[in-house]
């Protein structure tokens, strides 16, 4: 069983209509990370233990971009504690992260969901470090 809270995840990409590269972006601020975190944080068990794995960020971001990245931690679902992979529906403001939603977490033989999900905007979570 997986967890898909948000149905929209397939139409955000980048303002110019473009996925944005594999590999390529900047670093998340701390104060950006914790917006992500806080939205992963409502749909896995005990956040707090959580231990992110954060991939680049694009540089350009702007409007609604999707970000996918990586999370050891528990999962309201039997089965599916451990390293599971996610795409978050994240909103900019002037390139900075300013929100963030979850559209899918995956862990274990599922996790293949979220990493097709990825593939179609040229994002992969298993870079994430």
């Amino acid at each position: 069983m997986a967890i898909l809270l948000v149905s929209s995840v397939a139409g955000c990409v980048t303002p110019d209509g473009s996925s944005p590269a594999l590999g390529g972006g900047r670093d998340l601020a701390p104060e950006e990370k914790k917006i992500i975190a806080d939205a992963v944080g409502r749909v896995i068990k005990e956040p707090g233990s959580a231990k992110f794995r954060w991939a680049k960020f694009p540089a350009a971001a702007s409007g609604d971009v999707n970000y996918c990245a990586s999370v050891n931690a528990k999962s309201p679902l039997p089965g599916y504690s451990g390293n599971q992979l996610y795409i978050a529906v994240v909103g900019t403001e002037n390139g900075r992260v300013k929100s963030a939603v979850v559209g899918a977490i995956h862990g274990g033989s599922d996790a293949h969901v979220v990493r097709n999900l990825c593939k179609r905007y040229g994002l992969n979570p298993d870079d994430a470090v």
